[in-house]
C-alpha cells in the first residue's frame, strides 16, 4: 500500500498548494481505490500495490479514450483537461516499455506460433503491466501476419 500512501500524501500537498486539477484528480483516484478496497475486504482480501496499478491503468485508459472522442468532436478544451489528468495519473504508473523492447518480446513469443490469443497472453504476462495493450495487439498482429 506504499502507492496509496504516496498518492494520499501528494493529494494533501496539492490541496495545500491550491493545485486544483491535481487535487481533484488524485481525490478521484483515491475514491476509486477505496471503493476497490471495500469490495476486496468484503471478500476477505486485501488491496495491494498491483491492484492500485491496475486501477491507475484503467483510469489512464479511460482518459485516452475520452481524449480521442473529444478530439473527434472538436472539443479541444475538454481533451486538454483529460490530457492533463492523464499526465497526473501516469506519474504513479511504472515506466512503459518502449516499442523496440515490446517488439523483441513479441518476436520471441510468436516464434512458431500462429494463435493470436496465446501470443498476446504470453507477451502481456512478460510485460507485466508495463505495456500498452493496443500497442501489443498491433505488434502481435504484425508478427503473426508475417
Amino acid at each position: 500500500m506504499e502507492l496509496f500512501k504516496k498518492i494520499k500524501t501528494d493529494q494533501i500537498e496539492a490541496l495545500k498548494a491550491k493545485e486544483e486539477l491535481k487535487n481533484s484528480t488524485l481525490r478521484m483516484i483515491l475514491s476509486v481505490i477505496q471503493n476497490e478496497e471495500i469490495e476486496k475486504r468484503s471478500k476477505g482480501e486485501e488491496i495491494i500495490d498491483e491492484d492500485i496499478e491496475a486501477i491507475l491503468r484503467r483510469e489512464a485508459k479511460k482518459r485516452k479514450e475520452s481524449i480521442e472522442i473529444y478530439r473527434e468532436n472538436s472539443r479541444e478544451d475538454l481533451a486538454q483537461r483529460e490530457e492533463d489528468e492523464l499526465g497526473i495519473i501516469e506519474e504513479y504508473l511504472p515506466e512503459q516499455m518502449s516499442e523496440e523492447e515490446l517488439r523483441k518480446i513479441v518476436e520471441e513469443e510468436s516464434e512458431g506460433k500462429d494463435n493470436f490469443g496465446q501470443v498476446m497472453g504470453a507477451v502481456m504476462k512478460r510485460a507485466s503491466g508495463r505495456a500498452d495493450s493496443s500497442l501489443v495487439t498491433r505488434l502481435v498482429k504484425e508478427s503473426i501476419e508475417n
